[in-house]
This record gives C-alpha cells, sequence and structure tokens, in this order.
C-alpha cells in the first residue's frame, strides 16, 4: 500500500494529443504542429496570444508532453525519425532539439509515432521524467511503458518500466486508435504512470516510492475496461483518473485516498447526465474551485448537428458532480488533441481542443480554446478536417 503524505502537486502532464501542466506562475503556453509539420509555441499573459515557431519538425502525427522549469526554461517532447526528442528553450535564447535517445544511449524501438504515446512532468528537485510507449526488444514485440529519466548528476537514462514494475503489455493497435493509452503526475507519494493493458483494455497503474510497482487498478475496483486516460493530483492527497469506459460508454473516475484506497465512480450517472463521450478523447484539470473534465458528445437539441464540448465539474462546495454543454453544435469533425490547464487565475483555466471551426471557415483542422473560442492556428494544423491521422498533438502548461 502506499503511504499518505503531504501532497505537492508539480504537474498533471497528459501526453496522447495532449497534455496539460499547472506551474506556479500566470504565462499559459500552448504547442501544436502546424500546417506545414512545424512545432509551434504560442503563449498568452491575458487576452493576446503570441506565436513562436521552433524551426523543428516531428514526425508526422506525433504526439507531444511538456512541461515548464525553473527559471522559465520551456520544454516540449516529441518523436521524429523513431527517436524521442526534447524543444528546449530558455529565455529570449532560440529553440534547441535535443535527441534524448540518443543521450540516453537507447536502443528502444519506437513503433509508428502516431501510435507512440508520450507524457512527461518534472519533479521535486528539479528531475526531469518523460514516459513513452515502445515496443520492447526482451518481449516478443510487445509494446512496453519506457521512462527517460534525467538529473543533473546522471544525464538522461532510458528504462523498461513495465519489466521493473512485473506490469502488463501496453494495448496500442492503431486499429483501436484514436485515443489516449496513457497519463502521468506526480505527487507526494511518489511517481504515477497509468496506462491501458493489451487485449482486456484494463487500467494500469505504475507507481515508484522506492521501487517501480504494477497495480491492475480494474481488478482492484472490479470495474469494466477503460479508454482515454487523463488524470491529476490535488492538493488534499487524492489522485484522480478519468476514463471512457469500455463497458457502459460513460466518463469514470478512479479516485485514491489514503483512508479509502481505490475508488470508481460513473461521473456520468453520477451527474445525472445522459451525454455519452463522443469519441474517446477527454481532458481534466484540478484547481481551488474543483476538479474539470472536458469530452465532446454529440448534441441531441433540436436542429443540432454537430458535436458538443461538455464539462464535468465537481466542488467542494456542493460535494457533487455537475455535466454541463458549455459549447453547443459549434464543432465539426473533432479530433483526437485535446488538453487543459487548471491555475488560480481565469486566464489560466482553459481546455483547448483541435476541430474544423463553425462556418464560415477553411477545411482544416484548427486548435480552439474554450472559453473564448479562440483560433491558436491560423492557417490550420497538420491533417484536415475530414482525416483523423496524422493530425496535430497539442500540449499546455502554466508557467
Amino acid at each position: 500500500m502506499k503511504s499518505a503524505r503531504p501532497i505537492l502537486v508539480i504537474a498533471a502532464a497528459l501526453g496522447v494529443m495532449l497534455t496539460s501542466l499547472a506551474a506556479q506562475s500566470s504565462t499559459l503556453h500552448v504547442f501544436y504542429q502546424d500546417k506545414s509539420g512545424q512545432l509551434v509555441h504560442t503563449s498568452t499573459t491575458g487576452s493576446t496570444w503570441t506565436r513562436d515557431t521552433t524551426g523543428l519538425f516531428p514526425s508526422s502525427g506525433s504526439t507531444l508532453a511538456s512541461f515548464g522549469a525553473s527559471g522559465g526554461t520551456l520544454h516540449a517532447f516529441f518523436v521524429n525519425n523513431s527517436h524521442i526528442v526534447e524543444a528546449y528553450k530558455s529565455g529570449i535564447s532560440g529553440w534547441t532539439a535535443n535527441d534524448l535517445s540518443v543521450a540516453a544511449s537507447s536502443t528502444t524501438i519506437l513503433a509508428d509515432p502516431s501510435f507512440t504515446e508520450l507524457s512527461s512532468f518534472l519533479a521535486p528537485g528539479g528531475s526531469e521524467h518523460v514516459f513513452y510507449t515502445a515496443k520492447s526488444p526482451t518481449s516478443g514485440g510487445n509494446i512496453h511503458v519506457f521512462e527517460l529519466y534525467w538529473t543533473s548528476s546522471t544525464g538522461w537514462r532510458n528504462s523498461d518500466l513495465t519489466n521493473l514494475g512485473h506490469g502488463a503489455a501496453v494495448q496500442a493497435d492503431p486499429l483501436s486508435q484514436p485515443f489516449s493509452v496513457f497519463t502521468s503526475f506526480v505527487d507526494g507519494t511518489g511517481e504515477h504512470v497509468f496506462y491501458i493493458s493489451k487485449n482486456d483494455f484494463h487500467i494500469h497503474h505504475l507507481y515508484y516510492g522506492t521501487s517501480w510497482v504494477d497495480q491492475d487498478l480494474t481488478q482492484i475496483t472490479a470495474t469494466g475496461g477503460g479508454v482515454g486516460l487523463t488524470g491529476v493530483a490535488a492538493t488534499g492527497g487524492t489522485e484522480h483518473v478519468y476514463y471512457v469506459s469500455t463497458t457502459d460508454g460513460g466518463v469514470h473516475e478512479l479516485y485514491w485516498s489514503s483512508g479509502t484506497g481505490w475508488k470508481d465512480t460513473n461521473l456520468t450517472i453520477a451527474s445525472g447526465s445522459t451525454a455519452l463521450p463522443t469519441g474517446l478523447s477527454i481532458t481534466s484539470f484540478f484547481n481551488s474551485t474543483g476538479e474539470y473534465v472536458y469530452y465532446f458528445s454529440a448534441d441531441v437539441c433540436q436542429g443540432c448537428a454537430g458535436k458538443g464540448l461538455y464539462q464535468l465539474k465537481w466542488t467542494s462546495s456542493t460535494n457533487k458532480w455537475v455535466t454541463t454543454r458549455v459549447l453547443q453544435n459549434q464543432i465539426t469533425n473533432p479530433q483526437s488533441a485535446m488538453a487543459a490547464t487548471g491555475g488560480a487565475t481565469g486566464i489560466s483555466q482553459r481546455a483547448f481542443f483541435q476541430a474544423q471551426p463553425p462556418p464560415p471557415s477553411d477545411l482544416n483542422q484548427h486548435v480552439l480554446t474554450y472559453p473564448g473560442q479562440v483560433d491558436l492556428s491560423p492557417g490550420g494544423v497538420l491533417g484536415d478536417a475530414q482525416t483523423p491521422f496524422p493530425n496535430s498533438g497539442l500540449t499546455s502548461f502554466i508557467l
């Protein structure tokens, strides 16, 4: 069992086509691939967004992960030529590419970059962690969870966490995509990685206190399998993982506290909603006002033809979940890319998603915000309105 200790929430960094991270200040950062495939960084401290091209080109369909570090350094991670690469920027200097696979002397074999999941966080003490899924050279081609880990004394190291934690192979069938099979965060109890296991779609938890250990949370909670993972650690010492159930189609929460252990709740039923997710990508954040989960669902209102963006929200004052349709009939062909940030101020409480904007618009996918529906990607993103892959990854954080 994990021991409960005071929580320091450093980052919930979600990979897939997205990730999110809450840090200490008030500049909001978002990364995506533009129409040419270039990695683009855009940021804001208020209502005006500043666009910064990196000159770096991830592989087509690469997922993205990111975090911000002390001193204002920016870190984004992507797949290029079957390697994991870091885009790094400090102060006013330009963007630098760092091939982490080379730096860690990794011989790990990456699958198609469109189906290589990424997630990352910055831990207390300044160690950097990038998690990814790849073929294991020792398991007959099964997909395992790997970690690229950096400290100032060791440099970059590469480890097979599935082997270390005696975990299961990861679900990574391209025919079953797009959905997230991967999310991670760090808190006072240790480091946490969540993934979906091969064939049975069980949700597993790899966690590190003094060594890596694997838990089958689906088995522990006696529930069905899931897809679309997203997760956060809360300041009260609780841990939260949200997913779309493969049994009933609803949004579920796996919740952990030192007093209860792991528990599963169907949030769709708990909130009295009938709006089931359309597509399997969801995102989430936690802040002082509550817990937030976002997903797409087909609008059922009269005259609605598109998708709606839905918000599940829990607050301590009401002690209940409420589902609200926050964008109605204005989203066409939403893709799997979503991200969210949940800082304490209004500007930092944002959800980001990739979709075709409402008419009049071009036929491109764009990165849009909620609230505000600001278009962060003039000219569109990689892919088009009708083609789910390749598409732009999407990642965000506050620094």
